[in-house]
Protein backbone atom coordinates (compact mmCIF):
# COMPACT_ATOMS: atom_id res chain seq x y z
CA UNK A 1 0.00 0.00 0.00
CA UNK A 2 1.28 3.31 -0.80
CA UNK A 3 2.07 5.67 2.12
CA UNK A 4 0.19 8.37 0.35
CA UNK A 5 -3.15 6.09 1.27
CA UNK A 6 -3.03 5.77 4.47
CA UNK A 7 -4.70 8.47 6.89
CA UNK A 8 -3.37 9.41 10.85
CA UNK A 9 -6.38 10.97 12.60
CA UNK A 10 -5.91 13.72 15.71
CA UNK A 11 -9.15 14.18 18.06
CA UNK A 12 -8.65 17.35 19.76
CA UNK A 13 -11.76 17.20 22.24
CA UNK A 14 -12.58 19.91 24.48
CA UNK A 15 -16.05 21.77 25.74
CA UNK A 16 -16.44 23.81 23.27
CA UNK A 17 -15.15 22.33 20.20
CA UNK A 18 -14.11 18.99 19.17
CA UNK A 19 -11.44 19.48 16.09
CA UNK A 20 -10.44 16.29 14.02
CA UNK A 21 -7.19 16.67 11.61
CA UNK A 22 -6.00 13.77 9.18
CA UNK A 23 -2.00 13.57 8.42
CA UNK A 24 -0.45 11.41 5.89
CA UNK A 25 3.04 9.32 7.05
CA UNK A 26 5.29 12.21 6.45
CA UNK A 27 2.81 14.10 9.03
CA UNK A 28 1.42 16.54 6.04
CA UNK A 29 -1.64 18.05 7.02
CA UNK A 30 -4.58 16.34 5.03
CA UNK A 31 -8.32 17.76 6.12
CA UNK A 32 -9.67 18.99 8.92
CA UNK A 33 -12.99 19.27 10.88
CA UNK A 34 -14.67 20.85 13.68
CA UNK A 35 -17.97 20.22 15.35
CA UNK A 36 -19.26 20.92 18.97
CA UNK A 37 -17.49 20.07 22.18
CA UNK A 38 -17.15 16.44 23.17
CA UNK A 39 -16.84 16.45 26.95
CA UNK A 40 -18.52 13.42 28.54
CA UNK A 41 -19.19 14.80 31.52
CA UNK A 42 -21.15 17.16 30.14
CA UNK A 43 -22.97 15.35 27.36
CA UNK A 44 -22.75 11.90 28.42
CA UNK A 45 -19.90 9.24 26.58
CA UNK A 46 -22.84 7.94 23.58
CA UNK A 47 -23.09 11.72 22.57
CA UNK A 48 -19.69 12.28 22.78
CA UNK A 49 -18.63 9.62 20.39
CA UNK A 50 -21.42 10.86 18.43
CA UNK A 51 -19.60 14.45 18.49
CA UNK A 52 -16.43 12.31 17.50
CA UNK A 53 -17.96 10.56 14.76
CA UNK A 54 -19.21 13.78 13.18
CA UNK A 55 -15.71 15.46 13.11
CA UNK A 56 -13.79 12.44 11.90
CA UNK A 57 -16.32 11.30 9.11
CA UNK A 58 -16.29 14.34 7.37
CA UNK A 59 -12.88 14.64 7.26
CA UNK A 60 -12.64 11.33 5.96
CA UNK A 61 -15.75 12.31 3.45
CA UNK A 62 -13.09 15.43 2.40
CA UNK A 63 -10.39 12.75 1.51
CA UNK A 64 -12.58 11.04 -0.34
CA UNK A 65 -10.33 8.14 -2.34
CA UNK A 66 -7.11 9.99 -1.76
CA UNK A 67 -6.42 7.83 1.66
CA UNK A 68 -8.21 4.10 1.39
CA UNK A 69 -7.28 3.01 5.07
CA UNK A 70 -7.51 5.12 8.54
CA UNK A 71 -4.10 3.68 10.16
CA UNK A 72 -4.52 5.47 13.95
CA UNK A 73 -6.73 7.53 15.60
CA UNK A 74 -5.63 9.15 18.98
CA UNK A 75 -8.43 10.78 20.80
CA UNK A 76 -7.28 13.81 23.43
CA UNK A 77 -10.74 14.40 25.12
CA UNK A 78 -11.56 16.83 27.92
CA UNK A 79 -13.24 14.96 30.79
CA UNK A 80 -11.69 11.28 30.85
CA UNK A 81 -10.00 10.55 33.92
CA UNK A 82 -9.06 6.64 33.82
CA UNK A 83 -8.89 3.86 32.19
CA UNK A 84 -12.61 2.90 32.62
CA UNK A 85 -14.10 6.07 30.97
CA UNK A 86 -11.44 5.25 28.35
CA UNK A 87 -13.37 2.17 27.68
CA UNK A 88 -16.63 3.67 28.11
CA UNK A 89 -15.65 6.09 25.25
CA UNK A 90 -13.86 3.68 23.23
CA UNK A 91 -17.29 1.70 23.21
CA UNK A 92 -19.03 4.02 22.40
CA UNK A 93 -16.55 4.70 19.57
CA UNK A 94 -16.73 0.94 18.58
CA UNK A 95 -20.19 2.04 17.01
CA UNK A 96 -18.27 3.49 13.94
CA UNK A 97 -16.05 1.34 11.48
CA UNK A 98 -13.20 4.06 11.25
CA UNK A 99 -12.93 3.01 14.80
CA UNK A 100 -12.07 -0.19 14.47
CA UNK A 101 -10.08 -0.09 11.52
CA UNK A 102 -6.72 0.92 13.06
CA UNK A 103 -4.85 1.69 16.29
CA UNK A 104 -7.77 3.76 18.68
CA UNK A 105 -5.89 5.45 21.60
CA UNK A 106 -8.43 8.05 24.56
CA UNK A 107 -6.25 10.17 26.85
CA UNK A 108 -7.32 13.20 28.23
CA UNK A 109 -7.12 16.16 26.24
CA UNK A 110 -4.50 17.63 29.18
CA UNK A 111 -1.57 15.32 27.53
CA UNK A 112 -1.94 16.95 24.20
CA UNK A 113 -2.21 20.40 25.48
CA UNK A 114 1.09 20.00 26.94
CA UNK A 115 2.07 18.38 23.75
CA UNK A 116 1.75 21.46 21.99
CA UNK A 117 2.66 23.53 24.58
CA UNK A 118 6.17 22.05 25.54
CA UNK A 119 6.85 18.81 24.07
CA UNK A 120 9.77 16.91 25.76
CA UNK A 121 10.87 20.33 27.58
CA UNK A 122 9.59 20.06 31.57
CA UNK A 123 7.77 22.81 32.51
CA UNK A 124 4.26 24.12 33.30
CA UNK A 125 1.01 24.11 30.36
CA UNK A 126 -1.70 26.47 32.05
CA UNK A 127 -5.15 25.66 30.28
CA UNK A 128 -7.50 28.38 30.55
CA UNK A 129 -10.87 27.82 28.11
CA UNK A 130 -14.58 26.34 28.80
CA UNK A 131 -12.55 24.81 31.25
CA UNK A 132 -9.56 25.40 32.98
CA UNK A 133 -6.61 22.78 34.33
CA UNK A 134 -2.94 22.82 34.74
CA UNK A 135 -0.08 20.22 33.57
CA UNK A 136 3.39 20.17 35.25
CA UNK A 137 5.81 17.81 33.47
CA UNK A 138 8.66 17.31 36.14
CA UNK A 139 12.28 16.64 35.42
CA UNK A 140 12.26 12.98 35.15
CA UNK A 141 9.42 13.00 32.76
CA UNK A 142 6.09 12.82 35.22
CA UNK A 143 2.89 14.69 34.70
CA UNK A 144 1.12 16.40 37.31
CA UNK A 145 -2.08 17.83 36.79
CA UNK A 146 -4.79 19.91 38.49
CA UNK A 147 -8.45 21.05 38.06
CA UNK A 148 -10.66 23.39 39.81
CA UNK A 149 -13.77 22.43 39.14
CA UNK A 150 -16.26 21.35 41.64
CA UNK A 151 -18.98 18.51 41.55
CA UNK A 152 -21.74 20.57 40.52
CA UNK A 153 -19.37 21.73 37.21
CA UNK A 154 -18.64 25.17 38.13
CA UNK A 155 -15.43 25.73 37.51
CA UNK A 156 -13.20 28.86 38.54
CA UNK A 157 -10.72 30.35 36.11
CA UNK A 158 -12.52 28.72 32.95
CA UNK A 159 -15.32 30.20 30.41
CA UNK A 160 -17.65 28.85 32.27
CA UNK A 161 -16.88 29.96 35.33
CA UNK A 162 -16.42 33.60 34.15
CA UNK A 163 -20.22 33.02 32.42
CA UNK A 164 -21.63 31.85 36.17
CA UNK A 165 -20.10 34.70 37.58
CA UNK A 166 -21.88 37.02 35.71
CA UNK A 167 -24.66 35.52 35.20
CA UNK A 168 -24.74 35.38 39.40
CA UNK A 169 -23.89 38.64 39.54
CA UNK A 170 -26.53 40.65 37.34
CA UNK A 171 -24.27 41.72 34.56
CA UNK A 172 -26.14 39.36 32.08
CA UNK A 173 -29.16 37.35 31.91
CA UNK A 174 -28.97 33.63 31.40
CA UNK A 175 -30.52 32.39 27.88
CA UNK A 176 -29.57 28.76 28.03
CA UNK A 177 -28.30 26.31 30.78
CA UNK A 178 -26.08 24.86 28.34
CA UNK A 179 -23.01 25.13 29.31
CA UNK A 180 -20.91 26.01 26.27
CA UNK A 181 -23.52 28.75 25.64
CA UNK A 182 -22.45 30.27 29.64
CA UNK A 183 -18.75 29.86 28.92
CA UNK A 184 -19.43 32.23 25.74
CA UNK A 185 -20.30 34.65 28.01
CA UNK A 186 -16.81 35.16 29.18
CA UNK A 187 -15.79 36.64 26.24
CA UNK A 188 -18.35 39.15 26.53
CA UNK A 189 -17.58 39.74 30.28
CA UNK A 190 -13.85 40.28 29.38
CA UNK A 191 -15.19 43.28 26.54
CA UNK A 192 -16.73 44.58 29.53
CA UNK A 193 -14.06 44.73 31.52
CA UNK A 194 -12.10 46.12 28.84
CA UNK A 195 -14.34 49.16 29.09
CA UNK A 196 -13.66 49.93 32.46
CA UNK A 197 -16.69 47.88 33.68
CA UNK A 198 -16.00 47.00 37.89
CA UNK A 199 -18.25 44.25 37.99
CA UNK A 200 -16.73 42.89 35.05
CA UNK A 201 -12.91 43.54 36.02
CA UNK A 202 -13.95 42.25 39.87
CA UNK A 203 -14.75 38.90 37.74
CA UNK A 204 -11.79 37.89 36.05
CA UNK A 205 -9.81 39.38 38.69
CA UNK A 206 -11.02 36.39 40.61
CA UNK A 207 -10.65 34.10 37.97
CA UNK A 208 -7.28 34.50 37.36
CA UNK A 209 -6.62 34.41 40.90
CA UNK A 210 -7.62 30.60 40.47
CA UNK A 211 -5.41 30.31 37.90
CA UNK A 212 -2.38 31.36 39.15
CA UNK A 213 -3.22 28.74 41.97
CA UNK A 214 -3.72 25.77 39.83
CA UNK A 215 0.20 27.05 38.64
CA UNK A 216 1.40 27.25 41.94
CA UNK A 217 0.13 23.71 42.52
CA UNK A 218 1.65 21.88 39.75
CA UNK A 219 4.56 23.94 40.08
CA UNK A 220 5.19 22.37 43.92
CA UNK A 221 3.70 18.70 43.04
CA UNK A 222 6.38 18.69 40.58
CA UNK A 223 9.11 19.94 41.88
CA UNK A 224 10.42 22.79 38.89
CA UNK A 225 13.22 25.05 39.34
CA UNK A 226 12.21 28.71 39.32
CA UNK A 227 12.96 29.72 35.86
CA UNK A 228 10.82 27.16 34.64
CA UNK A 229 9.05 27.40 31.05
CA UNK A 230 5.43 28.04 31.08
CA UNK A 231 2.67 27.92 27.91
CA UNK A 232 -0.87 29.51 28.69
CA UNK A 233 -3.48 28.37 26.23
CA UNK A 234 -6.91 27.95 25.66
CA UNK A 235 -9.75 30.08 23.79
CA UNK A 236 -9.18 32.74 26.64
CA UNK A 237 -5.69 31.66 28.06
CA UNK A 238 -4.26 32.00 24.17
CA UNK A 239 -6.09 35.56 23.36
CA UNK A 240 -4.60 38.74 23.77
CA UNK A 241 -7.07 40.23 25.91
CA UNK A 242 -6.75 41.39 29.41
CA UNK A 243 -7.66 38.26 31.13
CA UNK A 244 -4.30 36.61 29.72
CA UNK A 245 -2.35 39.79 30.55
CA UNK A 246 -3.59 39.68 34.13
CA UNK A 247 -2.60 35.88 34.09
CA UNK A 248 0.96 37.07 32.75
CA UNK A 249 1.15 39.54 35.39
CA UNK A 250 0.29 37.69 38.13
CA UNK A 251 2.17 34.71 36.87
CA UNK A 252 5.26 37.00 36.91
CA UNK A 253 4.53 38.46 40.49
CA UNK A 254 4.44 34.92 41.92
CA UNK A 255 7.33 33.23 39.74
CA UNK A 256 9.70 36.23 38.39
CA UNK A 257 11.96 33.66 36.44
CA UNK A 258 9.33 31.77 34.94
CA UNK A 259 9.92 32.09 31.11
CA UNK A 260 6.57 32.55 29.10
CA UNK A 261 6.77 30.75 25.76
CA UNK A 262 4.73 30.10 22.56
CA UNK A 263 2.93 26.96 22.01
CA UNK A 264 4.97 24.79 19.35
CA UNK A 265 2.16 23.61 17.56
CA UNK A 266 -2.43 22.85 18.25
CA UNK A 267 -3.34 20.33 20.27
CA UNK A 268 -5.05 18.74 17.20
CA UNK A 269 -1.85 18.91 15.74
CA UNK A 270 -0.04 17.14 18.48
CA UNK A 271 -3.27 14.23 18.73
CA UNK A 272 -2.68 13.74 14.80
CA UNK A 273 1.30 13.69 15.59
CA UNK A 274 0.01 10.82 18.12
CA UNK A 275 -1.56 8.91 16.04
CA UNK A 276 1.03 8.64 13.62
CA UNK A 277 3.76 8.10 17.11
CA UNK A 278 1.07 4.76 18.24
CA UNK A 279 1.15 3.42 14.41
CA UNK A 280 4.92 2.72 14.17
CA UNK A 281 5.06 1.00 17.43
CA UNK A 282 1.81 -0.83 17.12
CA UNK A 283 2.92 -1.98 13.41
Amino acid sequence: MELSSQAFIGIDGGGSHTRALAIDAQGRPLESYTVSGCNPHNIGFLRAGDRINEAVSHTLESLNANVTETRSVFCGVAGIRNSEEQAELAKSLSRFQWACNGVLKIDHDLSIAYEAALGDLPGICLIAGTGAAGIAKGHRGEFHSASNRLPNGYEPGSGYGIGMDAINAGIVEATSDSRDEISNIARSVISLSHEGNLQARRIIDINTDSLIQLVAKVHAQSGLDKDFPIVITGGLGGSETLYRMLIVEKITALFPQAKIHAPRMTPVEAAAVFALRNSKAEF
